[in-house]
């Protein structure tokens, strides 16, 4: 994808963040992956579930050079404090990208929940977990 400097809303600091919070929720979410496959407690599929959300979230918004708490709250982190009302069409484009990321977040952490269910099943039919 392009870079759309219509959309983009974060500086490179912003963005070295958001790529940390995905790769520390991935961390999480591989661990609490491991512990469903090997417990097969369904709050613990949440908790993956969840943290395979949020990372995700972050490597998008670090990808796409774009934050969505910015863009819902009217910000970015250049300096200025509002988008100018003159620019509504720019707000709009921010406000679609902020829910593009946020669809691709949830159907990232869906099909994980998936194969993590999937997957878990084979380990039962299989026996190793009896």
């Amino acid at each position: 994808m392009e870079e759309n400097n219509a959309v983009c809303n974060i500086n490179p600091k912003d963005i070295a963040r958001r790529r940390r919070s995905g790769e520390i929720f991935a961390c999480f979410a591989y661990f609490f992956s491991g512990m469903y496959l090997t417990a097969n407690v369904f709050p613990i599929l949440l908790i993956a579930m969840t943290a395979s959300f949020f990372s995700a979230l972050g490597y998008l918004q670090a990808r796409r050079k774009h934050c969505v708490g910015y863009s819902f709250a009217n910000l970015d982190s250049f300096g200025n404090d509002k988008v100018k009302k003159a620019a509504s069409n720019l707000k709009k484009s921010r406000l679609v990208e902020s829910f593009r990321i946020i669809a691709l977040a949830a159907l990232v952490s869906l099909s994980i929940l998936l194969i993590l269910i999937v997957l878990r099943s084979l380990l039962e039919t299989t026996g190793i977990f009896n």
